[in-house]
């Protein structure tokens, strides 16, 4: 890989939107409740990213 294709994929990584709710029956859906957990990056004890927490509604609805 060149240097060039190196940052054209660096810059193109950065600006991907990724969705950020519970993906269930082949779609992103809202989920039922509003909390939010952040799993820790072991190594650093720094946050990786923001997820949502699932409910027993979200649960019940992906198994349904």
């Amino acid at each position: 890989m060149s240097m060039e294709q190196s940052i054209d994929w660096h810059a193109r990584a950065k600006a991907l939107v990724l969705p950020n709710s519970p993906f269930i029956d082949g779609r992103f859906i809202e989920p039922f409740g509003d909390g939010r957990f952040e799993p820790v990056n072991p190594a650093t004890g720094t946050p990786v990213c923001s997820l949502p927490e699932g409910t027993i509604e979200d649960v019940d609805r992906a198994v349904a």
